[in-house]
């Protein structure tokens, strides 16, 4: 099942809401390359 918002961001909100706790986004500085290896789904 996949989310518009991207399945973590989902999960966050979701323990966010349930624990009542702030919420953060963390963002990288740098892009992975182009060349980056891909994770392949097994």
């Amino acid at each position: 099942m996949t989310f518009p918002a991207g399945n973590t961001a989902v999960v966050a909100r979701f323990v966010q809401q349930a624990v009542d706790a702030d919420l953060f986004e963390i963002e990288t500085v740098r892009l992975y390359p182009a060349d980056y290896p891909q994770q392949e789904l097994l």
